[in-house]
Order: C-alpha cells, then structure tokens, then sequence
C-alpha cells in the first residue's frame, strides 16, 4: 500500500494531536526506547524509536516521525509537538544519495526556519496550545543525526 504525502500528514496528524493538542499528554521520552541500548528515554534531546514512532532532536526542537521504504520509493511523515508543524515527503526512484533523509530534511528545516508563513503560524499554534514541560527544554542540535536502522 502507497499513500501520497498529503494522506500521510492527514493520518499522522489524526493519529498524534488527539494524543498531544488536546491537553492529553501521554506521548512522553519515557514512551521510547534508545535507538543505542533500548533504554528508556530520559528526554527528547535522544534519538529513540516505539512501534514505528522515531523521536530525535533537531535544529526546530523534538522531531517524531515514521519513515518509509516501498520498493522505488522513500518517505517521511514527521510532526514538531512544539511548533505544531507536520508535514511528509515521498521520492520516487530510491535515491541513490546516501543519507538522503538527513540531507532532505535539512533543507526543510532551512524553509521553516524563515518562511514568515510558517513563522506566523507557529506563533498562533504556540499562543493557543498548553506545551508540556519538554518544549521548554533545549532538545535542539544544530545538524541532523539521522538515526542509523
């Protein structure tokens, strides 16, 4: 089964704002796993993974995301709980650059960083929405480490 990006961000979103926006907070570090010893985590500024859920810091905070690999195709459906941004990705004909996610996901952080849009919409989201205590904290790096599967 393929699902385009804009289905993706559809049921990503109806999957984790119900879980985070909502004042229901169940979605903590301790909710996943070390990518490096299967450990729980103890904050966000870990890579960590949960039945298909990955949380990893990045230059725009806490980052949880799925990504996906179909035969000629890769994908990424992510979600910034402290920005309220979700978005995906797809690219057809397997990249052959390696390292593609953290090199693609740099370049949109580059765009939602700057683009007064986005920057608006952040602020209105921030403004409207009770943050739990991790988006306070400093769960940010300043290059992408992509976890290693």
């Amino acid at each position: 089964m393929y699902a385009n990006p804009i289905d993706n961000v559809k049921w990503f979103r109806a999957l984790l704002k119900n879980n985070f926006a909502q004042g229901n907070r169940q979605i903590t570090p301790q909710f996943f796993s070390s990518i490096d010893n299967a450990a729980q985590l103890k904050s966000f500024a870990f890579i960590g993974y949960n039945a298909g859920l990955f949380t990893m810091p990045t230059p725009l905070g806490v980052l949880w995301f799925t990504p996906g690999m179909t035969p000629g195709f890769v994908s990424l459906v992510g979600m910034f709980p402290c920005n309220g941004i979700f978005f995906s990705y797809s690219a057809s004909n397997f990249p052959q650059k390696k390292g593609f996610h953290p090199f693609f996901l740099d370049e949109i952080f580059k765009i939602l960083k700057t683009d007064l849009s986005v920057l608006t919409i952040v602020k209105k989201y921030k403004s409207q929405t009770i943050l739990p205590q991790f988006c306070q904290s400093d769960a940010t790096v300043s290059k992408t480490e992509f976890p290693k599967f």
